[in-house]
């Protein structure tokens, strides 16, 4: 929908101050298929409206994130994993200050986010075990969904909605 209002030329803008809530599904596998369905959909929504035609800049640019998540989701997957598990197996082919610097700016990403729902005094429950395990975890999760999305919208085309 934000691809076809940005087509049209009408305004899709940022709104600091909006809090929206997702529903986390509570077992694996309902996060995984959500996850995936999300992957499907924006790669939907590239097909509906080609990220050349945008008609401005910034829809240009919003295209351009969300394009850039299946690189991030990719080397993730196939740079990232691979390589810390190398490196504590004692082989550091892959490893270097590229993935060090990941890591950090994860950290400091997800710590960024953590700190302003606080400061919006928005409830969770505060737990340093499960930040740790979201930060190892959750992005594995993540991006395996998104790659078994992305795979199955271009070899399936559209699929029906679960």
């Amino acid at each position: 929908m934000t691809y076809q209002l940005l087509e049209q030329g009408k305004a899709s803008t940022y709104e600091p101050t909006a809090v929206g809530y997702t529903t986390v599904p509570k077992a694996l596998n309902s996060l995984y298929n959500q996850r995936k369905r999300w992957a499907i959909g924006m790669l939907e929504g590239f097909s509906a409206v080609k990220p050349w035609q945008q008609g401005n800049f910034y829809s240009r640019c919003f295209t351009l994130v969300g394009i850039s998540i299946i690189y991030l989701d990719l080397a993730f997957l196939f740079g990232f994993v691979p390589g810390v598990l190398l490196a504590l197996c004692g082989y550091y082919y892959f490893v270097g200050c590229l993935t060090l610097i990941a890591l950090v700016v994860s950290i400091l990403l997800f710590s960024s986010v953590y700190l302003y729902q606080k400061k919006l005094d928005i409830q969770f429950q505060n737990s340093l075990l499960g930040f740790i395990a979201f930060i190892l975890f959750f992005q594995l999760i993540q991006s395996s969904a998104a790659l078994h999305g992305y795979v199955t919208r271009l070899l399936k085309g559209q699929e029906a909605w679960k």
